[in-house]
């Protein structure tokens, strides 16, 4: 199975894996806008699987799956201070472990 990346570039953004366990993953997000300014954000994303699966001849091994744009506020989640992140970071942790 492959694994979610330890780090990406999506949306001019750079993304690094700062926490995550099983089901949860805890990401910053940061663009340099100038300088000497990094801007940072943080998203914290449900680790959902996607089985493997054939498309146009291709197949497509079995990968943990981040959340998409419209999975948002179900499955993924985007805050500007780092403390609200890890709060709800470790409600899921919580959730998952019930």
């Amino acid at each position: 199975m492959i694994k979610i990346p330890e780090t990406f570039n999506k949306y001019g953004y750079t993304f690094k894996l700062l926490q995550r366990t099983d089901k949860v993953a805890l990401y910053e997000q940061s663009k340099l806008v100038s300088s000497n300014l990094t801007v940072k954000q943080y998203e914290v994303h449900l680790i959902r699987l996607q089985e493997e699966c054939v498309f146009k001849d291709t197949v497509f091994e079995e990968h943990e799956k981040l959340s998409g744009k419209k999975d948002f506020g179900l499955f993924g989640w985007s805050y500007h201070e780092y403390e609200n992140a890890i709060k709800k970071f470790k409600e899921l942790v919580e959730e998952q472990n019930v």
